[in-house]
């Protein structure tokens, strides 16, 4: 009976062990695409996760060369993004490449759950000229039309509405050097997908730091430059950091309107020694024009943390807020006024009484 115990036991550690295993590694690829003759300009992997349950993930992607840890939780029923740029979705980890950078033709890609090999897909055949992505389907891999971040479809008339959708997204993206000098100028390149024929302006920035974009003369971070962008596919700017950061951020919107058309972030070392580190005072540059209220809040945001003692910051009021400031000075003036009259004639009484 005890070793009948021992067993049972044993046997529903080893059930609930191997259940465990086969949960996490029902995570599959989903679709690779190989080159960068896509709409997003990069390569990506996408992973999907069958189960109802949220599954969190640690293991390792690459190619036959080289690969690369990854943590991340999946939503269930969802697929998930391995990428460069992760400025398109929000379900995706940035890695630098995909192992060694993956190649259109002769590649494979391996996922590894801890250090085990979960799943891989080899593939001969060049997609690069025809745009297309591998993608599982039915138990079967087929080049397709990439499908980027939603179920897959190959030559169907949903897979079209897919394109269609992907096709209409407005997105950016940043080329750069990853290492910039502080105080020094330094040329990015903007690109844009998708736009209407209209007026965009333009920001960019190092997130959390000082920094100036050029504009017919150099302009704060926070600045953006109006009616930049009209139908360009890509637009050069130039900036400089200031001070130390970590974050390159890119954003876009329609001339004339307030909200965010996109955005981009990407990572960046910026090279600054205490030396080097800019001590004067921040110089507002203004077009002329009123900052709108997202600019505002975004300016406080970027005061947070610094010593605003040495800032010299101009604070403008309504005329009805002066008036009303004046008002409280006149009244409390009159009032010290009608308090020494009061003081006085008790004074003068008392001379009397004397």
């Amino acid at each position: 009976m005890l070793l009948w115990r021992e067993n049972s036991r044993n046997l529903a550690l080893i059930f609930l062990f191997f259940a465990c295993m086969n949960l996490a590694s029902s995570i599959r690829i989903n679709e690779i695409m190989p080159h960068t003759s896509n709409f997003l300009g990069q390569e990506w992997v996408e992973l999907y996760n069958p189960e109802d349950e949220d599954l969190e993930f640690a293991g390792k992607i690459g190619d036959k060369v080289s690969n690369d840890s990854i943590n991340f939780i999946i939503a269930g029923k969802s697929f998930f993004i391995i990428a460069k740029n992760c400025s398109m979705t929000s379900n995706c980890l940035e890695i630098s490449s995909i192992g060694s950078g993956l190649n259109d033709e002769q590649e494979n890609v391996y996922l590894y759950e801890n250090d085990s090999l979960l799943t891989f897909f080899s593939w001969n055949t060049n997609l690069k000229s025809s745009g297309k992505s591998w993608q599982f389907i039915g138990g079967e891999w087929k080049d397709c039309l990439p499908s980027f971040n939603s179920e897959n479809f190959c030559n169907t008339a949903s897979q079209e509405k897919t394109d269609e959708k992907i096709a209409e997204k407005l997105m950016i993206k940043l080329e750069y050097n990853n290492e910039i000098e502080c105080n020094k100028e330094a040329e990015v390149e903007l690109n844009l997908y998708n736009l209407k024929d209209i007026d965009y302006d333009a920001k960019i920035y190092i997130e959390n730091a000082k920094s100036e974009i050029y504009d017919g003369g150099w302009k704060s971070g926070n600045y953006y430059v109006n009616a930049a962008i009209n139908g360009e596919s890509s637009k050069k700017f130039k900036i400089k950091a200031k001070e130390n950061g970590n974050k390159i951020i890119a954003k876009i919107r329609e001339t004339g309107k307030t909200s965010i058309a996109a955005e981009y972030s990407g990572s960046i070392e910026i090279n600054c020694d205490e030396s080097e580190l800019d001590e004067e005072n921040e110089t507002e540059n203004f077009s002329g024009e009123a900052p709108s209220e997202n600019e505002l809040k975004e300016e406080a945001i970027y005061l947070q943390g610094k010593d605003i003692k040495t800032q010299k910051i101009a604070v403008y009021e309504s005329k009805n807020k002066i008036i009303k400031q004046y008002a409280i000075i006149g009244f409390s003036g009159f009032c010290i006024l009608v308090l020494i009259l009061i003081i006085l004639k008790k004074h003068d009484k008392s001379d009397d009484y004397n």
